[in-house]
């Protein structure tokens, strides 16, 4: 099992994240746009090209590793952009968009009702403190 990166966006107090599709790893969770790293695949690399594929926007620059956790034995890497304006993912024109049925901005309050993975959260909660 490869280890997975992905890249979270944070536009003031909330962050973008998006909800697994049906027959998806994960059906119904909410997670950054996220994905393998292939092999001899830096983390950054392939937080970036898992977003472009997932979303249809290309990330440039700006991007900091926040995190880095296990879960089901393997490493998940993230990795943080802020910006001022949402961004906001086209999963009908994204290459791998099928992978979601929604994405959405959400802050720290709306983060705690969502389904998600608990070491997940706890990485959204260190970003919008």
């Amino acid at each position: 099992m490869s280890d997975s990166s992905g890249v979270i966006i944070k536009c003031k107090n909330k962050i973008l994240l998006c909800k697994r599709s049906e027959n998806n790893d994960y059906s119904g969770y909410w997670s950054p746009p996220m994905g393998g790293v292939e092999e001899n695949e830096s983390s950054l690399d392939a937080a970036k090209r898992e977003f472009e594929e997932e979303t249809n926007i290309k990330i440039l620059g700006g991007l900091k590793k926040i995190a880095e956790i296990k879960e089901k034995n393997k490493k998940i890497y993230f990795y943080l952009k802020n910006t001022n304006k949402e961004i906001n993912p086209n999963l009908k024109k994204a290459k791998d968009g099928f992978e979601h049925s929604e994405c959405g901005y959400f802050n720290k309050v709306e983060i705690e009702g969502l389904k998600s993975s608990e070491k997940f959260k706890k990485v959204y909660e260190k970003i919008l403190n």
